[in-house]
């Protein structure tokens, strides 16, 4: 934003009016558009180690030398702000080309102000950092355009850029003060989100325990039915549950259609339906041996004289590998006493992981409306281990029970 000296145009407010200059309208303007329309936060921050997150080369020094305090202060700063973003549930993820087991001894210091389970995964090794960003990217599940890498060698930066396009690279300028105060800005306007909610703390402990679902191969079924997994069920949850409809309009990989809504579009959607139809909305939260992922899942559709049509389901990635969404297909058949399923399918270009479930009860590749019957889930579904435990609310004539 220009200064204030720098606002006004004496002449374009005597001959017509306007006070501005086009320097300060065009400011004025974006911020003004950004209130109206947010972008979309930054999910994920990759950081270099040396001359980033601290001040010296590890291999060099070793780990008991590096530094973020007295004249490389900007990287303790640094610390702490990737502290603050961890804290409100950004994944934050370490890409180093050094020796492992000593990063691990620095990451190990007590004095460190980013604590050391924040950072997952560690990518420390000699391969180019571009490999070690399609490593985190894979065991975030996440696209490159959620996430930003920071690197003091701005050769790094061209190479993850080169192969990842999307991902926004952004220099650390250890010596440039003026510099490093406007990227810590930029970095709070990126990743910058309200409201922040109990899903976005319990993430990074969620994706360590998703790195050990997947990779089982054969022994799947042994490993999920070790779980203890429970998911908790909950229909027509209240209208101020927040966390329903951001889930709707952030979730790519596992979405029905991809169809995004406002507030008012959504409500309105459960409403106005003739006599004979009845609208539902489903949440699932679900946690087990490894800890809880919080709400991950939503089910809205309309149930009609024992027909059932899904017009909008989608589940975070970070809940792929459980078989959450079979078992979510078998609640909705026993719910509903129905024999046949209706979901409004659109393919689209993140959806892969919904369009290979589908397939699994179809002939052939999905689209348009998918029908699946009772028989064929039955034959069809794989192993389900979960507890099922359903929650009674004002809305919701459900009872709690359990199933296993």
């Amino acid at each position: 934003m220009p200064q204030p000296a720098e606002r006004w145009d004496l002449r374009a407010d005597l001959l017509t009016g306007f006070p501005y200059t086009l320097r300060h309208a065009d400011a004025l303007g974006e911020a003004l558009a950004r209130l109206i329309q947010p972008r979309p936060a930054k999910k994920g921050l990759i950081t270099d180690l040396d001359g980033t997150l601290w001040s010296g080369i590890l291999g060099e020094i070793g780990p008991d030398r590096v530094r973020w305090d007295g004249r490389s202060q900007l990287h303790g700063v640094y610390q702490q702000l990737l502290q603050a973003l961890a804290e409100e549930g950004v994944l934050i993820g370490a890409a180093s080309k050094n020796d492992r087991a000593t990063v691990d001894q620095a990451l190990r210091r007590s004095d460190l102000l980013l604590h050391p389970e924040r950072i997952f995964p560690v990518e420390a090794h000699w391969d180019p950092k571009s490999q070690s960003a399609g490593r985190i990217l894979e065991a975030w599940n996440i696209g490159p355009a959620s996430v930003v890498f920071i690197d003091d060698n701005p050769m790094e930066l061209a190479e993850v850029k080169a192969a990842w396009t999307e991902i926004e690279c952004l220099l650390f300028p250890a010596q440039d003060h003026a510099a490093a105060e406007a990227l810590f800005r930029k970095l709070r306007e990126l990743f910058g989100r309200r409201p922040i909610l109990e899903e976005d703390s319990l993430r990074m402990a969620s994706l360590r325990g998703s790195a050990e679902f997947r990779g089982q191969g054969d022994s799947q079924d042994q490993f999920l039915a070790a779980a203890r997994a429970k998911m908790t069920i909950e229909f027509d949850p209240p209208a101020e549950d927040s966390r329903v409809l951001e889930l709707v309009n952030k979730t790519n990989q596992f979405n029905l259609n991809g169809r995004r809504y406002t507030e008012q579009e959504w409500r309105r959607g459960l409403a106005g339906l003739p006599d004979s139809e009845s609208s539902f909305v489903m949440t699932v939260s679900y946690r087990d041996r490894f800890g809880p992922l919080g709400k991950i899942a939503v089910i809205r559709g309309v149930s009609n004289g024992g027909k059932v049509e899904v017009g909008a389901w989608v589940m975070s990635c970070r809940a792929l590998s459980r078989r959450i969404e079979h078992r979510c297909l078998e609640i909705l058949f026993e719910r509903f006493h129905t024999e046949e399923l209706r979901l409004q399918f659109v393919a689209t270009s993140k959806n892969a992981p919904l369009r290979e479930m589908l397939a699994r009860y179809g002939e052939g590749p999905p689209a348009g409306t998918i029908l699946i019957s009772r028989e064929r889930f039955r034959e069809r579904a794989p192993k389900l281990d979960h507890e099922v435990e359903f929650v009674q609310n004002s809305r919701s004539a459900a009872s709690i029970r359990s199933l296993a």
